[in-house]
């Protein structure tokens, strides 16, 4: 009996049990090189960075990551259609590398991982307050909101609203960064839709889009963005190069007065 409720649970719920276990190794970066001993760079104080190495096929490509609200594990979707799961290690209040690995397939509505490049392109994550997750695909354009629970997007998820005119995103320039905003509602920034010299973005509740643009620098282009305590947002840049790869990063923080329908 137990064996045929197993077998049941398995096809009912992939979402739930199809996580994989993927041994990964972590190597701490400095901030400063030539001074590892450095850790302030004018208003950051920098708390740890992580190169992540995995023998596992599927590891890599991580375009967007949340730490959950105890502080001790993240939640991460990656460009090939996994989610990855993991336990944060701290010592002396920095981080210094991440245990407990686990992988699985982001699932669509209809309860199995989408195929093909085009429909499993993850490039955005939202968290929002009551544990849900939003993921942004682009190259095939949407948003998916996936249960709350258990601390990854894994389960069956259901469409969320996308904002007007989304599907005329660029092929490979859609939501990059989406962030969920104090006091509630969605912040949704482009990578490459560029209209009047500016990153074309959203706000507001996914049923109630309001448009709004972001001035950039350069190829500087949103690439994932994260909530301040006070409702200030910082959206992480980063300018791209296909032949040299990534050739500029800023951390950019944006006040939570500016972040309002029609502003640039």
């Amino acid at each position: 009996q137990r064996a045929l409720l197993a077998t049941v649970l398995a096809g009912a719920l992939p979402g739930l049990v199809a996580a994989d276990p993927v041994a990964v190794r972590a190597t701490s970066v400095p901030l400063n090189p030539q001074d590892p001993r450095q850790h302030v760079l004018g208003r950051l104080e920098y708390r740890g960075g992580l190169h992540l190495v995995s023998d596992g096929p599927r590891f890599g490509g991580i375009s967007s990551l949340r730490v959950l609200p105890d502080g001790q594990r993240l939640a991460a979707v990656t460009d090939e259609g996994w989610w990855v799961s993991a336990r944060l290690v701290h010592r002396d209040r920095r981080l210094v590398g991440i245990e407990d690995v686990e992988m699985g397939p982001l699932l669509g509505p209809d309860g199995k991982a989408p195929e093909g490049k085009d429909s499993r392109d993850a490039e955005s994550l939202a968290l929002l307050p009551d544990g849900e997750f939003i993921v942004g695909f682009e190259r095939e354009h949407r948003l998916l909101r996936y249960p709350a629970g258990t601390g990854r997007p894994d389960g069956i998820p259901v469409a969320c609203p996308a904002p007007p005119g989304l599907e005329n995103a660029p092929f490979n320039g859609g939501i990059e960064a989406l962030v969920a905003l104090r006091g509630g509602g969605l912040l949704a920034l482009t990578e490459y839709w560029i209209e009047k010299n500016q990153v074309v973005g959203w706000m507001g509740e996914p049923s109630e889009w309001k448009r709004l643009g972001l001035r950039f620098e350069l190829a500087l282009r949103p690439a994932d963005g994260a909530l301040l305590p006070k409702g200030d947002v910082l959206v992480l840049e980063r300018a791209y190069n296909p032949q040299r790869g990534v050739v500029n990063v800023r951390v950019r923080q944006i006040g939570r007065e500016k972040i309002r329908p029609g502003s640039a």
